[in-house]
């Protein structure tokens, strides 16, 4: 989901206002708040997606690695946990903005 911030009167969700041509994630920390959540759920995703690979390249099962791989896993989930809430943040956000026009 696209974060959209107003400008120019109208809702934007590019980086920059095709109108005037500002940088629009200066006028909301919230949308380079959600662009480092999604990064770093990605990178511990990635993380975790190799070494998966790995260990069945391997064949390699055992408690302590399906502990490593369950903890692994744990951080994307928290990574996507805060990634939803700011997203309905701004869901919210945009909703009270229309009804208070």
């Amino acid at each position: 989901m696209q974060m959209s911030v107003k400008h120019c009167g109208e809702m934007r969700d590019t980086p920059f206002c095709p109108q005037c041509g500002s940088e629009l994630t200066k006028l909301s920390p919230v949308v380079t708040l959600l662009k480092h959540l999604k990064v770093s759920r990605d990178s511990s995703a990635s993380v975790l997606k190799k070494l998966q690979d790995r260990l069945v390249e391997r064949g390699i099962e055992t408690d302590k690695i399906a502990k490593k791989l369950s903890a692994r896993q744990r951080v994307v989930d928290k990574w996507q946990g805060w990634i939803d809430a700011v997203v309905e943040l701004q869901r919210l956000s945009e909703q009270s903005e229309i009804a208070a026009h």
